[in-house]
């Protein structure tokens, strides 16, 4: 048993002086210059059990040690690589998904203004000479109220507009509710990047915000008017500036237009 015990401390030993100690504590009288002597025999690991017992506390010496500076750096250095190739990637996936709930919002809204000018034009008495497309048109411009600073339309908001006054003069009869006030709060959309609905002031166009929705109208060759949906972008230098080659401009191009969010096709 004690031989056994000796034989581990050998082998834990890190160096010649140390063994040699320790065997000269157990009163061992040995002459390392010759071969084949004790201490170069106890100190190779024979058996299966006593290479196992070196490995594993070799393994440990090593662990206790800690990482070099090197190490450190190489680390460092593959960790940036990474953030660098990963981080934009996961930003643009998520711009492109935000720009997604835009363009859903939209034919989500699209339904809804075509729902309330439905519901004006069955309203109308007899004598009014409104069609669909007048009340569509009172609809242009941006969710959250306005067409422009003076003007307002008929998306949210407290004013009510029509134009021209083929409603009975636009006074005896008039639009008296808007697209919100018919659709339920819980489904109105809400844009992406502000967490806001887009029935709220805030996207009233009067400051520049990345999602704002715009409803544009061109004609085509054809003479009928298409409306789509325009939006500014996440790189939008103002409220005008639409994303995605959607043009700018409170009056942007037919070809423009068609890069945004389809809602109605209406014969003049």
């Amino acid at each position: 048993e004690v031989c056994e015990q000796l034989i581990l401390s050998f082998q834990s030993a890190d160096n010649y002086s140390l063994k040699k100690k320790l065997f000269s504590y157990y009163h061992w009288n040995l002459d390392p210059s010759k071969p084949g002597n004790l201490i170069n025999v106890l100190s190779k690991p024979r058996t299966w059990t006593q290479r196992r017992t070196l490995d594993m506390r070799n393994a440990l010496n090593n662990k206790n040690r800690g990482f070099s500076l090197l190490e450190i750096l190489l680390v460092l250095a593959i960790a940036g690589i990474l953030f660098a190739v990963i981080l934009p990637r996961a930003w643009r996936a998520r711009s492109d998904a935000n720009y997604s709930l835009i363009r859903q919002a939209a034919a989500e809204l699209g339904k809804w203004g075509m729902e309330w000018s439905g519901r004006n034009l069955e309203s109308q008495d007899q004598e009014d000479t409104c069609v669909i497309n007048h009340y569509v048109d009172s609809l242009k411009g941006y969710t959250g109220g306005r067409l422009s600073e003076s003007r307002p339309n008929n998306w949210f908001g407290t004013e009510y507009t029509l134009f021209p006054g083929c409603r009975s003069g636009g006074s005896e009869n008039p639009v008296n509710f808007t697209v919100a006030e018919i659709m339920p709060q819980e489904n109105q959309p809400r844009n992406p990047f502000t967490g806001l609905s887009y029935m709220h002031a805030a996207h009233d166009g009067s400051k520049t915000e990345p999602g704002l929705l715009y409803l544009a109208s061109s004609v085509d060759s054809d003479g009928f008017i298409n409306y789509y949906f325009v939006f500014t972008g996440a790189e939008a230098a103002s409220a005008t500036d639409w994303h995605a080659g959607m043009g700018d401009g409170l009056q942007p191009t037919f070809a423009g237009i068609r890069n945004g969010v389809f809602m109605a096709r209406l014969r003049p």
